[in-house]
């Protein structure tokens, strides 16, 4: 994501944070996992004004859990349209940001994996947030040999 969306940012002159923990597995499908983070990424890169800030924070939750968080400084979304923006084609009257297909998609893809989707105040901006099963922890191999 970050040698995708990162040049993008630059563009704008907004930054790109990647926090991601070590050794994290999910439970999903790879390519419905990684299409639905890019539309968070992209919508955050997209909305986000010149000289902000744009993250993307993925860590263990607890053991059943890992949360995936993107978070911008853009215009946000009002809380009552908040519950609509998953619609298809829908378009908010504010921002004019247009999410139909892709919030959609993210949150479509969580209720596959049994998991969650999330809008939250980012203050300014907005944090969407992906939970999604946990896979097992990844344990490092202490009995390999050089």
């Amino acid at each position: 994501m970050a040698e995708l969306y990162g040049p993008l940012a630059e563009e704008k002159r907004a930054a790109f944070v990647v926090d991601v923990d070590d050794e994290l597995s999910v439970n999903g499908d790879p390519h419905l996992i990684a299409q639905a983070v890019g539309n968070l990424v992209d919508n955050a890169v997209k909305f986000a004004p010149c000289n902000s800030a744009v993250s993307l924070r993925i860590g263990r939750r607890d053991d059943t859990a890992i949360d995936i968080a993107v978070a911008d400084e853009g215009p946000g979304i009002s809380d009552a349209e908040k519950p609509r923006i998953t619609q298809r084609f829908y378009r908010c009257e504010a921002s004019c940001r247009t999410a139909g297909l892709g919030l959609g998609l993210v949150e479509a893809v969580a209720r596959l994996h049994d998991g969650s989707f999330t809008l939250s105040d980012n203050n300014p901006g907005l944090t969407a947030s992906l939970k999604l099963p946990a896979g097992p922890q990844m344990q490092k191999d202490d009995t390999a040999t050089e």
